[in-house]
């Protein structure tokens, strides 16, 4: 090992050495003074314009004289909070840092012996990130011309060396998803072949499709459906980082094992279990969140060359017909901060997080100058 000033110089495990660091969206403040602006807008990482649920602001405060203490490290309030909205037992919950602690924790239980994890192309990236992480065989499998999983395509390559199916429904950051039918032929199916079925519902407040399958429904249905759910969407808590799986007790026991000690903050954990019991803010979100998506699929008509997926979630996923780049930095000047997908094997495309009126108007300023 040679160590210098300016060098550090020793061996590295080669899955790690290839792994690409993350690209998350920009931050406003970032924005702002880098191009010297005083007012942004981020329509990048499907946050909820409305923020936290006042009541959940409310909680934090009550806590901040004991922030000198450790978090309850069996998290009991939050399990029995969440054991009630989602009619299962506190056996079956696991709480992480955000679901991607949750997904890394995956990763590391279940890729113990099975080496494989299989997720539709152009799945959240966080599922490749982790399983090459792990330094285990991440498996793409195909989808159709709108983006939806091919299920049969995703049997064809589980076998014996696979851990599970990773899938969003909806899908990150296309907004595609599979119906009932389609995802409870899936479960079974691998059922049969002793293969986990993780289904992320970051989303699910958001959807507005009845034909898509609760995950209470699912989980409760399939002894090898694995959920996982967050605060950071629609109850508007990304930033404190909280999220949470359920899974069969045995699976979820030994799941718990890979949780470091105190790994969610207490503020975290009152406001979850107060955003939880918000439903009028959810309500709120979810109007704002339908109104929002039909002003901006009006607005972007004027942009006849661009082709929108509607999908499900908080957000549009859209074919500019053209490489995004030079238009996201050209965006940026103007204060308007979108999510680029390259790094997704996307180069035409753009993910927009459904905002403001007032947000959507400056969006739509924004591209009549850089698409002029």
């Amino acid at each position: 090992m040679k160590i210098s000033k300016n060098e550090l110089d020793f061996p590295i495990a080669e899955n790690i050495s290839l792994l690409p660091a993350y690209p998350a969206g920009k931050p406003i403040d970032e924005t702002k003074r880098e191009y010297g602006l005083t007012e942004v807008i981020k329509l990048a990482s499907n946050e909820n314009p409305l923020g936290p649920s006042p009541i959940a602001l409310a909680a934090i405060q009550t806590i901040l004289p004991e922030l000198h203490l450790y978090p309850d490290n069996n998290q009991y309030r939050i399990k029995q909070a969440l054991a009630k909205a989602n009619n299962c037992r506190i056996e079956n919950l696991v709480v992480g840092n955000g679901s991607n602690e949750l997904i890394d924790f995956l990763m590391r239980v279940l890729g113990s012996k099975k080496k494989s994890f299989i997720s539709p192309k152009y799945s959240f990236i966080a599922y490749r990130l982790c399983a090459k992480l792990c330094g285990l065989n991440y498996i793409e499998s195909e989808v159709n011309a709108a983006f939806k999983p091919d299920v049969h395509d995703i049997l064809k390559q589980a076998n014996e060396d696979t851990s599970c199916v990773l899938l969003a429904n909806p899908g990150n950051p296309t907004g595609a998803y599979l119906k009932k039918e389609e995802l409870e032929f899936l479960a079974s199916e691998l059922l049969k072949k002793n293969i986990f079925l993780v289904l992320d519902y970051a989303y699910w407040e958001y959807v507005t499709d009845s034909e898509i399958p609760s995950p209470e429904y699912m989980f409760e249905k399939f002894a090898n459906v694995i959920v996982l759910k967050t605060f950071s969407k629609i109850y508007g808590l990304a930033g404190l980082r909280i999220g949470y799986l359920m899974a069969q007790p045995p699976v979820a026991k030994v799941i718990e094992k890979a949780r470091q000690p105190f790994n969610v903050s207490v503020p975290a954990l009152i406001a979850a279990e107060a955003a939880l019991g918000d439903t009028e803010h959810v309500k709120k979100s979810q109007e704002l969140n339908a109104k929002s998506k039909k002003e901006l699929l009006g607005l972007l008509t004027e942009f006849p060359t661009l082709e929108v997926l509607e999908g499900q979630g908080n957000f549009l996923f859209i074919d500019f017909k053209r490489p995004v780049s030079e238009l996201y930095t050209e965006l940026l000047k103007l204060g308007v901060i979108l999510r680029p997908l390259a790094n997704y094997g996307l180069p035409n495309h753009f993910r927009i997080t459904l905002g403001l009126s007032k947000e959507n108007q400056k969006l739509k300023a924004a591209l009549k100058k850089v698409l002029a």
